[in-house]
């Protein structure tokens, strides 16, 4: 496991014991690829990339209505939430919950979260950039 990746799972796994019923996260890249999952019952790969269509789709309504950037998409289901936060740069971060969980506190700890994830990442990026020369 690489040094971002440990980072990351460390960050995501502490936000189940913060928030009541958050039944996984997960951070990819925003073209899709997986950097660390907490999740069972899902298929993280998938949900990366799913994670990534959601990202994009998101941005551009956002801009589209005249809203600013992108921070943060919601779904409801039947069962519970899926919530997608823009992450830095270059990540998003997906959090799976249950429809018993507080939305007001997985908000607020889960937007902290991005924040520092999306930190992270963008450093790992701007590092990996620079070595490589930039990246098209």
């Amino acid at each position: 496991m690489d040094n971002l990746e440990h980072e990351v799972l460390t960050e995501i796994r502490a936000l189940r014991d913060r928030v009541r019923f958050v039944s996984g996260s997960l951070v990819s890249r925003a073209d899709g690829l997986l950097i660390a999952h907490d999740t069972h019952g899902v298929q993280p790969e998938g949900m990366a990339a799913l994670s990534a269509t959601t990202l994009g789709l998101s941005e551009r309504v956002a801009v589209e209505a005249g809203h600013g950037r992108f921070q943060e998409a919601l779904v409801r289901g039947a069962y519970g939430y899926v919530v997608t936060y823009a992450a830095g740069t270059y990540a998003v971060l997906t959090v799976l919950a249950t429809s018993e969980t507080n939305l007001g506190r997985l908000h607020l700890e889960a937007r902290g979260l991005a924040d520092r994830v999306g930190a992270l990442v963008d450093a790992a990026e701007g590092t990996a950039r620079g070595t490589l020369g930039g990246w098209h």
